[in-house]
């Protein structure tokens, strides 16, 4: 998330207002990496049906040369809502993890549970103790979650 003073906000926000809107819109996972997240934009402005190869060329480094096929698709300026990017995650959900599951449902607690640690350490993931004031759908004008139709 970046940070504006003190305030943790989307990135989408230090844009500014004068950003065209979104021509396409993209969610995500969380236990996702992020290279497959550019790379899947990437594949999509370049009309290819799956992105393990544009992944494997930004783990590659090769940015020059998938710069020049965007420019060639005519896509390099095509633009993205990236939802991971443009909501505040700080307004919403980085105080805590989602409510856990009872243990009879062990297939939806393992989820929960595994969604909530670090795959590589296996650590539970560390909430943020930002004091950005949190607006859920209970508070529709305030909550950046619902505004998916306005993109």
């Amino acid at each position: 998330m970046s940070r504006v003073e003190d305030r943790r906000v989307a990135y989408s926000t230090l844009l500014g207002e004068n950003v065209p809107p979104a021509q396409r819109m993209v969610t995500h996972t969380w236990s996702g990496l992020f290279v497959d997240l550019v790379a899947a934009v990437m594949a999509d402005a370049l009309d290819l049906k799956e992105y393990s190869a544009v992944s494997e060329a930004l783990a590659n480094k090769r940015h020059s040369a998938l710069r020049r096929d965007l420019e060639v698709a005519g896509s390099l300026h095509r633009t993205y809502w990236i939802c991971a990017l443009c909501v505040n995650q700080h307004a919403n959900i980085c105080g805590g993890f989602a409510h856990e599951p009872p243990l009879e449902d062990s297939r939806a607690h393992a989820m929960w549970e595994r969604g909530r640690r670090d795959s590589v350490t296996n650590e539970v993931f560390p909430c943020c103790d930002c004091e950005e004031p949190k607006a859920f759908n209970d508070q529709p004008d305030g909550c950046e979650l619902n505004k998916f139709d306005e993109m």
